[in-house]
Parts: structure tokens; sequence; C-alpha cells
């Protein structure tokens, strides 16, 4: 588009890129934080949060896609079976264990029986966002490969 004259030079230039990789994060882990307490705490419903959604799916499409197109899968780790599956595991418990106290939060039913009720929802939770998240590491790592 239009070339304009740089004001920095190559170390401000990597201090700025710096500033704004810790902004992206700051602002993407708000957002998340922000859904959770409105759905689970707050009782807030879907179309209450929609615009949370979108701005957090904008910017995760928008991340994934440019990391991808340029080869890249993660900064410190290479995408390998026993990287997909550790992640998998750890992201698949945090959101089963948030998903299962909100779930627990809301009814009744759930709180009274704990072992009958709210494990059972979080073990199928666990089992079911491990395999997604699998699949979709697996799938976002084979792409940066190529």
């Amino acid at each position: 588009m239009f070339k304009k004259k740089k004001n920095i030079d190559e170390r401000q230039e990597k201090e700025f890129y710096k500033a704004e990789h810790y902004a992206y994060y700051a602002m993407f882990a708000t957002v998340v934080i922000v859904m959770v307490i409105e759905s689970y705490f707050l009782n807030m419903d879907f179309k209450s949060t929609i615009g949370e959604i979108i701005i957090l799916m904008v910017g995760a499409c928008t991340f994934l896609f440019n990391c991808l197109k340029s080869g890249n899968w993660d900064y410190h780790y290479k995408p390998s079976l026993r990287n997909y599956f550790l992640f998998s595991v750890i992201s698949a418990f945090i959101i089963a264990f948030i998903f299962t106290i909100g779930k627990a939060l809301q009814y009744e039913s759930v709180r009274e029986n704990i072992w009958g009720r709210a494990v059972p929802i979080g073990v199928v939770m666990f089992i079911s966002l491990f395999f997604l998240c699998f699949a979709a590491l697996a799938i976002s790592g084979e792409i940066s490969k190529k």
C-alpha cells in the first residue's frame, strides 16, 4: 500500500513486536475470563456474551491462520504426538473443570449428588474435549509442517 518511512530502528521494532505479543495474549486471556465469569457466575445467556465470543473467534482464527501460513506451530514446541497429547490433556482438564464447577453452581441437583452427577459430567466433558483438542492440534501441526 503506502510505504512510509520508519521512525524506529530494528531494536525498537523488536521491542514493539514484543509489546504487541504480550498485549494480544493479555486481551485474549481477558476475553476468556470475562466469558467464564459472565456465563457461569453471572448466569448470563448466550445472547449476552455473543460480542465476546465474536472477538475471541476473530482473534483466534486470525492468529491461527497467520501462524500456519508461515509454518509456525508454537514458539517453544515442535508438532509431535507427545505434544498433541500433553496439550490436549491440559486444556481438556482445565475446560472440563471450569464447566463442571459452573454446572454445579447452576444446578442444585448437581451440587447435591457430586459423585453421581458432577463427576460424570466432568469425565464426559474431559473425554470429548480431549479428542477434539487432539484432532485440532494434530491437524494444525500437520499443516504447519508443510
